[in-house]
């Protein structure tokens, strides 16, 4: 059995808190604790869960970074129970990762709900939400 719903966790990365970093947010707190909650109430509740991290060559998001990774407590789960997979992108939309594409496409054939959360929301949930209506997601 396929769970009814999918949460896209869009680039909970650490270069959004990291002093002196330029992506950084200084009023983020707020708004990592409502993820956190969704996150959370999706592992109980038995959803997919796809987590995207953004990687580049270049300052930022580039991979060999500490500030690449996965805001602490954010991580995908990798305890076999869990429905949860790690996937990574190189552009805005989470579809520049033909991975994401196709997790999509099955999702959308499951006639799963999606739900997208994250950061860079105007430019990489938003892209990602524009791409997915594009495709019939």
């Amino acid at each position: 059995m396929h769970p009814e719903k999918l949460l896209v966790v869009v680039d909970i990365q650490k270069e959004y808190i990291a002093d002196g970093r330029p992506f950084r947010i200084k009023s983020i707190e707020p708004s990592l604790k409502k993820a956190k909650i969704v996150l959370d109430f999706a592992r109980k509740e038995g959803w997919r869960i796809c987590h995207v991290r953004h990687l580049q060559d270049g300052a930022i998001f580039n991979p060999s970074s500490e500030y690449s990774g996965f805001v602490p407590g954010f991580e995908p789960r990798h305890d076999g129970l869990s429905q949860e997979s790690e996937i990574h992108k190189n552009n805005y939309s989470c579809y520049s990762s033909a991975e994401f594409a196709a997790a999509m496409k099955e999702s959308a054939a499951q006639g799963q709900e999606v739900i997208v959360i994250g950061y860079g929301s105007t430019l990489c949930c938003i892209s990602t939400l524009i791409d997915g209506s594009h495709r019939g997601h």
